[in-house]
């Protein structure tokens, strides 16, 4: 399925959606006020960057153990610097794409796209089926964050 965001009637991203699992590692830096924090510290109250919304009260977080096959994204994989660290995410966490890749691929200019899409491009891969545990933040309004260098679109 894909859905179109429109953002203040500014900007639009394409949405390509999944049943995948989606959810960052523990170890993900995830961009707030107090600077980078690992997606497994985050707490209720931590004010993260936004796309939309500057900066966000953390509603919650979840955490949920799932049986996946998560993908691995080499530093560098979507672009410069993108992200800046190898990440680990679940297949299902939505990745914008920009540039080049989002116009060759899906026909936008931006997409927000499920990671495991993404697997066989250079520098990722997803790993064999395992049990692992996936950090959700939760806002009241799906929200964009900023995290390893990359936008990840985190449904509400």
């Amino acid at each position: 399925m894909t859905s179109t965001l429109h953002l203040g009637g500014l900007r639009a991203d394409t949405i390509i959606a999944s049943d995948d699992p989606s959810g960052l590692s523990a170890d993900t830096p995830v961009l707030t006020l107090a600077g980078l924090c690992a997606a497994g510290d985050l707490a209720p109250g931590a004010r993260v960057v936004t796309r939309e919304h500057g900066a966000v009260r953390l509603s919650g977080m979840r955490m949920e153990t799932v049986l996946c096959r998560p993908v691995r994204l080499s530093p560098g994989a979507l672009g410069h610097d993108q992200p800046d660290a190898p990440l680990l995410l679940g297949p299902g966490t939505l990745v914008r794409l920009t540039g080049w890749r989002a116009e060759t691929l899906y026909g936008a200019a931006s997409a927000f796209v499920p990671a495991a899409r993404l697997a066989g491009c250079d520098n990722l891969a997803r790993d064999l089926p395992r049990r692992i545990t996936l950090h959700i933040p939760v806002f009241e309004a799906p929200s964009t964050i900023y995290a390893g260098n990359l936008m990840l679109r985190i449904p509400s």
